[in-house]
C-alpha cells in the first residue's frame, strides 16, 4: 500500500500569528548592542588626551631625571677638578732617557742667544720626551719632561716650551709649562713657591741644581718670561687665578751649581737654615698680596711694550 504525504504550506496569517508568539529580546539578553562609527570615534577622541597627558607625564619625569644625573656629575667634577694632587712619596723616582752627546762648540752657543726673541736652537730641536727630568721636592714634583705643550703634551707631564732651551752653564732659560688644576695637576701650589726653595733638572748625566728668584703673574701674551733671561735659568708657567686661564703665573729659579748625577742623591727641599712646611700642607702660604700686586703691574707693564708673540702662553 502507498502512502503519499503532501507538504502544507502555511498561510500568511499563521505566520504572522506564530512571529507575535515569539519572545522579544532585550538589551543585553543574547546579544551586544549595535554601536555605530560615529560613537566609536568619540570614545577614541575621549581617550586620547588622558593617553597623551599620561605620556607627557611619563616624557616630564625622564627630563628632570636627565637632569639631575647632569648636575650631580657637573657637581662631582667641579669638586674632582677643584681638589689638590696626592703627594705620593713611596713612588721609585723618574729617571731621564738617555740624551745623544752633544758637541762643545753646540753647547757655547747659547751664551751669546739674544734676550729680546723667540727662537728654536739645533739642541731644542734635538730634544726627545723624557730625556730631561723635573724635580721639585717641595711640591711633590717629580716628572719627565715632554718634547711640546699641546693639550696631548700636557695630558702626559710637563711640557718643554718649542723656544726653550736646554739645561747649562750661560744664558740658558729652560721654560716648562704644566697643568694647574687638571691632568694631575702637577703645578696646582705653584703660587706657594718662594724664597729659598730648590729645583732640579736631571739632564745628560747631570744635576742643575736652581734656586727660587721671583714669582710674578703676566698676562697671556706676554712670552718675555720665555725669552732667554740673560743668566741661566729655570721657568715654570701656568694658569692663574687657579681655574682660570686669564693670567699666567711665572716661576723663574737661577742656576747656581752642576753635580755629577748619583742615583741617591740628596735632593734638598728647600736651602739649610729655612723653616719651611710642604707647599701642600696647610700651613703653607702663597706670596704675599703685595707682590701679587707689583708683579702684575710690572708685567701688564712689559706686556704692552713687546713686539709681536706667537698666540698666548699655554697653560
Amino acid at each position: 500500500m502507498n502512502f503519499t504525504f503532501k507538504k502544507k504550506n502555511k498561510s500568511s496569517e499563521e505566520l504572522q500569528q506564530i512571529d507575535e508568539e515569539k519572545p522579544k529580546q532585550t538589551p543585553g539578553e543574547g546579544f551586544e548592542p549595535e554601536i555605530n562609527q560615529q560613537e566609536k570615534n568619540d570614545t577614541k577622541s575621549a581617550l586620547q588626551p588622558a593617553e597623551k597627558k599620561v605620556l607627557h607625564g611619563r616624557a616630564q619625569k625622564i627630563g628632570i631625571n636627565l637632569l639631575l644625573l647632569v648636575g650631580i656629575g657637573m657637581i662631582l667634577y667641579a669638586y674632582l677638578s677643584s681638589r689638590p694632587p696626592r703627594i705620593n712619596t713611596s713612588v721609585p723616582p723618574v729617571e731621564p732617557v738617555s740624551v745623544p752627546t752633544v758637541s762643545q762648540s753646540s753647547q757655547q752657543g747659547e751664551e751669546s742667544l739674544p734676550t729680546d726673541r723667540l727662537y728654536i736652537t739645533a739642541e731644542r730641536a734635538a730634544y726627545q720626551d723624557g730625556q730631561l727630568v723635573l724635580r721639585i721636592p717641595r711640591m711633590g714634583v717629580d716628572a719627565a719632561i715632554q718634547n711640546g705643550t699641546t693639550d696631548e703634551d700636557m695630558d702626559r707631564g710637563p711640557g718643554l716650551y718649542d723656544y726653550a732651551q736646554l739645561p747649562g752653564e750661560g744664558n740658558r732659560n729652560v721654560s716648562i709649562v704644566a697643568h694647574r688644576d687638571i691632568a694631575g695637576s702637577l703645578f696646582y701650589y705653584i703660587d706657594r713657591l718662594g724664597e729659598g726653595d730648590l729645583f732640579y733638572l736631571i739632564y745628560n748625566g747631570k744635576i742643575y741644581v736652581y734656586n727660587y728668584k721671583e714669582t710674578k703673574v703676566v698676562e697671556p701674551d706676554d712670552w718675555s718670561p720665555i725669552y732667554p733671561q740673560g743668566f741661566s735659568c729655570l721657568t715654570l708657567t701656568s694658569c692663574h687665578p687657579l681655574g682660570t686661564t686669564r693670567q699666567r703665573i711665572i716661576v723663574t729659579a737661577e742656576l747656581v751649581r752642576i753635580d755629577e748625577y748619583q742615583k741617591y742623591y740628596n735632593y734638598l727641599p728647600w736651602e739649610e737654615g729655612y723653616d719651611k712646611q710642604y707647599t701642600w700642607e696647610s700651613g703653607a702660604k702663597p706670596w704675599t698680596e703685595q707682590e701679587k700686586e707689583e708683579s702684575s703691574k710690572a708685567g701688564s707693564q712689559s706686556s704692552s711694550s713687546e713686539p709681536a708673540s706667537p698666540g698666548v702662553l699655554p697653560g
